[in-house]
């Protein structure tokens, strides 16, 4: 069905301070748990170490597979939702937990 990433970490050269982000997750720093590709849409857990709420993880369903997302993103993975077309926002979030991860699947599985 999809292919699997597991252990991703970002790639960004940048450095950042969690005390600048007060809890909110740091689109450039990040751990991917699981990744599930299909062609239109990818599932992804990602661990983000700055934020406070559900210990950081969050699953997040885009419309494109996660190299094109991390591409026009370049790198980053913002969790929240943009009004911009310029970068790859979350098409819908999920609350981490198997239950989360299989609603999103089925989900992703339809775009």
């Amino acid at each position: 069905m999809g292919s699997h990433l597991r252990g991703y970490r970002s790639s960004s050269s940048h450095s950042s301070s969690s005390a600048s982000y007060g809890g909110n997750p740091n689109p450039e720093r990040y751990t991917i748990i699981r990744c599930e590709d299909f062609s239109n849409a990818c599932v992804i857990e990602v661990k983000y170490p700055d934020a406070t709420n559900f210990e950081g993880k969050k699953i997040m369903v885009f419309r494109s597979p996660l190299s094109k997302v991390l591409t026009r993103n370049a790198g980053k993975l913002d969790p929240h939702f943009q009004n911009s077309s310029a970068i790859a926002s979350p098409f819908a979030r999920f609350e981490p937990t198997a239950e989360g991860w299989s609603a999103a699947i089925r989900l992703a599985s339809t775009l």
